[in-house]
């Protein structure tokens, strides 16, 4: 955990959206991290390769993503300018909970410029803070009479119960194709009704669609909630332990507890 704990919370993150407040909430995982770090990543089915090491993993093929370092420069610089952007309605969740992740903290608050109210925890809406997530973020997105964008992978198929006006889809593995769904989807973003909710799920393409909605003040509500979104799109949870916890505590395949807050 940080020696300095966020002040930014999820009921700070409620009482944002319940006022009225647009705002654009990003967050740099582990993912994020490596592609910053210029380290080699894959994700794909059976095989993960990461921070070095090869690991094998029960994602599916919506989750998978190839990042080749020199190779694919301009995520990585667009993702760097998500990181140093600094601004009243944009926070940023960085790494938390597990040992390992204390290098990556402090890579983004110096990259942040120290601490400040707008950081947070990247798994501000996971772990166990999910159970809030989908008890008290999904009703107000389901009632919202504003207009409710997803953005997600290309095989979402969305729960009818789910109250959205669009769904703006992106390939699985984007990473090769980026500068051209980069343009594609901000296209879609730039014609979006005025203070639309926009919910991405679209890994490191969130941070980048993020900061463009912040940088050029376009007055939406942005909210990267990653694999938080899965049971509403149509994902199973086997690979993602804190959806089959059901937002209850329980010890991660890292060997740390999570905690609420």
């Amino acid at each position: 955990m940080c020696k300095s704990e966020p002040v930014f919370t999820f009921g700070s993150f409620m009482d944002r959206l319940i006022e009225g407040r647009n705002f654009v909430f990003v967050r740099f995982s582990d993912g994020e991290l490596e592609v910053l770090k210029n380290r080699e990543l894959v994700i794909a089915e059976g095989k993960t390769q990461f921070r070095g090491e090869g690991f094998s993993n029960d994602f599916d093929k919506h989750d998978s993503k190839v990042y080749i370092p020199n190779k694919m420069d301009s995520l990585r610089r667009d993702l760097l300018a998500s990181l140093v952007h600094r601004s009243d309605n944009y926070i940023k969740g960085i790494p938390s909970a597990h040992v390992s992740a204390e290098i990556d903290q402090d890579y983004c608050l110096r990259m942040n410029g120290g601490m400040d109210d707008n950081i947070t925890y990247a798994d501000l809406l996971i772990n166990w803070n999910y159970g809030k997530f989908r008890d008290k973020f999904i009703p107000y997105v389901c009632a919202s009479d504003k207009n409710v964008v997803v953005i997600a992978n290309e095989n979402s198929v969305v729960d009818k119960l789910f109250n959205i006006n669009k769904l703006i889809t992106v390939p699985s593995n984007f990473f090769p194709e980026y500068a051209t769904e980069k343009s594609r989807v901000i296209e879609e973003i730039d014609s979006l009704e005025p203070e639309s909710i926009i919910l991405s799920s679209a890994s490191s393409l969130s941070n980048v669609l993020g900061h463009y909605v912040s940088s050029n003040n376009l007055g939406h509500t942005f909210v990267d909630v990653g694999s938080a979104i899965n049971p509403y799109l149509g994902f199973g949870s086997t690979a993602r332990e804190f959806l089959q916890s059901n937002g209850k505590p329980y010890i991660s395949h890292f060997g740390y507890s999570n905690y609420e807050w």
